[in-house]
């Protein structure tokens, strides 16, 4: 980092805690995210892009997202938790597992409805909607979902409003 970059970065430190408190973030669980990303901002910030304060806060909001997106992703078991019951729903296509856990507060009948409920769901729709679905119940994004489909993202934004059309239907 050169002195410059350093000097943006000492001068703006600030913006961490603002941006923590609009992603309702503690300093403990944020605050490296947000550091990292206002680094990340004074390596690349160009002045004809406009504010530097603003093109940070940016930046800062779009890594804790993007560790946001990673950890639905990656989704583990909390620890000291026992699986007591398991279900399946959908097709060969298109499965979701529901999982209740020892001190789990949720019911076997609420588990039992929304299994019923996305296997209805999974008869209607194409394979490419089951794939969009999946991917995005499991935390991927619409853009990460365009490149493994090789699709345009506004094409995914799309299909997903057809399907809550066609399950409000």
């Amino acid at each position: 980092m050169t002195e410059a970059q350093k000097e943006l970065v000492v001068k703006n430190h600030a913006l961490i805690f603002g941006c923590l408190k609009k992603y309702n973030m503690s300093e403990e669980e944020g605050y490296g995210l947000a550091a990292i990303g206002l680094c990340e901002a004074a390596l690349k910030y160009n002045k004809e892009i406009g504010a530097f304060s603003t093109y940070a806060y940016r930046v800062m909001g779009n890594k804790i997202m993007e560790e946001f997106r990673k950890s639905r992703r990656s989704f583990n078991f909390r620890h000291n938790t026992v699986s007591y019951y398991s279900q399946t729903a959908g097709d060969k296509e298109c499965s979701f597992e529901f999982i209740e856990t020892l001190g789990d507060e949720t019911n076997v009948e609420f588990l039992a409805v929304n299994r019923v409920f996305i296997e209805d769901i999974v008869k209607i729709l194409s394979s490419k909607e089951k794939e969009i679905l999946r991917m995005q119940a499991v935390g991927f994004s619409q853009n990460e979902i365009a490149e493994h489909l090789g699709i345009s993202q506004p094409s995914v934004s799309h299909l997903l409003k057809t399907i809550r059309d066609r399950v409000n239907t």
